[in-house]
């Protein structure tokens, strides 16, 4: 689906070879996550190898991923060797969240080279997500899985494209797919200010309550627009889940195949 020259770049750089490379462009952009399900869909290996584009871990790990799922794993994934690079504090918090409300044993280091098994890919491919968070379907499926440490190199060339609106998608999913633990936090949050409003109910029956009206505005004023924004919250949580059954009942195809190399040679 990208919108350079790179399908004529590659179709190109095939010729080079004597075995068939095949090639699919998607109509348009569907996104990563929809893109990678075109390539595993329509993987026949019996092994499968997948790895992005910018090469921020190098093809020379494909041995090692071979050599473990040759020893009878179904699944391995490649994390960080360098893990003292600096990480935003954004991204910690959101994984430390993430891995509470879930129970997911998602690994965070993971990187997006991976290896598996036909079974493997098959089990991972049932799962009927229209909005995909691949880490979390491919720990989620289980069977015997393991990892190897590489390490993971600075771009060489290009810019990452994931802007601050597809980062907040992509979180946005990545809690919805695992988890209904959000739709329970306004619940909570609106539990603990109860109970501070009835500590605060006793201590004013103790002490008396302040004849003094400014001091009460405030206060009364702080726990409406609190109890607003909670509600608003909630809402908004209630959103992200209801558009996700929006997607998924619409139940309109993931992608659409402009090209095949293949089929197209055929």
């Amino acid at each position: 689906g990208s919108s350079d020259n790179t399908y004529d770049g590659l179709i190109e750089h095939s010729k080079r070879y004597e075995y068939k490379i095949r090639i699919i462009k998607l109509s348009r952009n569907f996104g990563q996550h929809l893109a990678l399900r075109a390539g595993l869909e329509a993987a026949s290996g019996d092994i499968i190898i997948t790895t992005d584009c910018d090469l921020q871990e190098s093809p020379k790990c494909f041995k090692e991923l071979l050599a473990k799922i040759n020893a009878g794993y179904e699944f391995v994934y490649t994390k960080k060797l360098n893990k003292n690079q600096t990480k935003r504090l954004s991204s910690i918090i959101f994984w430390w969240f993430f891995k509470r409300v879930s129970r997911l044993p998602y690994d965070t280091t993971s990187l997006s080279t991976r290896a598996f098994t036909k079974r493997f890919l098959k089990a991972a491919l049932s799962y009927g997500d229209s909005q995909l968070f691949w880490g979390g379907i491919f720990t989620d499926v289980g069977f015997k899985q393991s990892f190897i440490e590489v390490e993971h190199l600075n771009r060489s060339t290009g810019q990452s494209s994931y802007n601050i609106h597809k980062l907040i998608n992509f979180g946005s999913t990545v809690l919805t797919s695992f988890s209904t633990a959000p739709l329970r936090l306004p619940i909570f949050t609106l539990i603990l200010l109860s109970a501070l409003l009835f500590v605060v109910f006793l201590f004013s029956i103790m002490f008396g309550f302040p004849t003094d009206m400014k001091s009460i505005i405030p206060l009364i004023f702080t726990l409406i627009m609190t109890i607003l924004a909670i509600q608003l919250i909630a809402l908004g949580i209630i959103g992200e889940y209801l558009a996700r059954v929006l997607s998924q009942t619409l139940n309109r195809p993931n992608y659409i195949v402009e090209i095949d190399s293949i089929t197209e040679n055929e």
